[in-house]
């Protein structure tokens, strides 16, 4: 209790706000998290794909100061480049939540390569990009910051006829 007590709550804390970015905000865990972290004082970047998601969360808002949305496809390396340059400069990025993922629940013995590397594309390779650009962008701000990448039970216990979804738990956390 004594060490709960040191670390403070995210507003005020030794997390208090700067800017942050949330993947996967227009729905479950992203779109939660993009709220509580509005109502908690940062800055928050939502992105997704889903572009009127998005505009609804920004309406749900209202006038939540600080929220920007972009409807981005994480997968394309120019986009997550696009997004983390972009940044203005007068509130450091101070985190990235990573919500964004893809699932398929094909059974193990239908589910095609294509399929595996497109999820693997979302679940890895973009949750990959976007770690590395955040980190060098939080280092080149000199703040400090904190990355957090959500993963899904089906990475450690497979669905009955399912194929297991070993990247996403690998690709996010080791």
């Amino acid at each position: 209790k004594e060490n709960m007590r040191d670390t403070g709550t995210l507003n005020g804390g030794p997390f208090s706000p700067g800017r942050v970015i949330v993947t996967g905000a227009a729905s479950g865990i992203g779109r939660a998290t993009a709220a509580l972290l509005l109502l908690e004082g940062w800055k928050v970047v939502a992105i997704d794909r889903d572009a009127l998601a998005l505009e609804q969360l920004r309406l749900e808002q209202g006038k939540a100061t600080g929220l920007a949305v972009d409807a981005v496809d994480i997968t394309h390396t120019s986009e997550i480049e696009r997004i983390v340059s972009g940044l203005p400069d007068d509130v450091p990025l101070r985190g990235l939540v990573c919500c964004a993922a893809k699932g398929d629940n094909t059974p193990f013995l239908e589910l095609s390569l294509s399929s595996l590397r497109s999820v693997f594309d979302v679940n890895v390779m973009a949750t990959f990009s976007l770690c590395q650009a955040a980190a060098q962008r939080m280092a080149k701000d000199g703040k400090g910051g904190s990355i957090v990448n959500i993963t899904s039970v089906s990475g450690l216990r497979a669905n009955a006829g399912r194929s297991r979804s070993e990247e996403r738990r690998v690709g996010k956390e080791c």
